[in-house]
């Protein structure tokens, strides 16, 4: 039997060209986080597991600079499955993104099947309610998340497996109140 994982905000930086945006910036317990992190992976991730990856995958800006790190990614043991965070601005179309690496699968409003299990979900946005959410900025976003979610959901239920749905955003304010929508 397969194991699913799920891990988020690699912040991953492997191209030289966006090699500034290291997370070694942060301090000490970031210092060669990367190569940590490739360590564990291999240690635990067998070929025919799952990775989850709810977002925040590359400080990359652009798709170009991304496929670094998505080959980072690619050559670790297991299919990995991505959703785009508030950080993914390289976030390119699916027509570009899929078929780019063999074990690396994108979720869009859409879901992926992983055995007696479906897996879906979207970024999500800052919820109404949170200190720093505001009309004129974030409703829309936040309104077109929703429904990206929704689309997502609706693909996961039509195969009739378990579901295991993922935000990169928590679906709540910073005082932990359920989202109003």
């Amino acid at each position: 039997m397969s194991s699913l994982f799920a891990i988020a905000d690699l912040h991953l930086a492997t191209d030289p060209s966006i090699a500034d945006k290291s997370m070694d910036m942060f301090g000490g317990s970031w210092v060669n986080h990367a190569e940590r992190l490739r360590s564990i992976w291999l240690r635990l991730v067998e070929p025919e597991d799952v990775v989850f990856i709810p977002g925040d995958i590359s400080w990359a800006l652009k798709l170009e600079e991304a496929v670094a790190d998505l080959r980072w990614i690619d050559q670790l043991p297991g299919t990995k499955v991505l959703l785009r965070g508030n950080h993914d601005l390289w976030w390119s179309s699916m027509k570009k993104m899929r078929g780019l690496f063999e074990s690396v699968k994108f979720i869009r409003n859409d879901s992926i099947e992983f055995q007696d299990y479906v897996l879906c979900g979207t970024r999500g946005w800052v919820c109404p309610g949170d200190p720093a959410f505001t009309e004129s900025e974030d409703r829309k976003i936040y309104e077109r998340e929703i429904l990206r979610l929704e689309m997502s959901l609706k693909s996961a239920s039509e195969c009739g497996k378990q579901i295991i749905a993922a935000t990169h955003y928590p679906p709540m304010n910073k005082d932990r109140q359920q989202s109003t929508a």
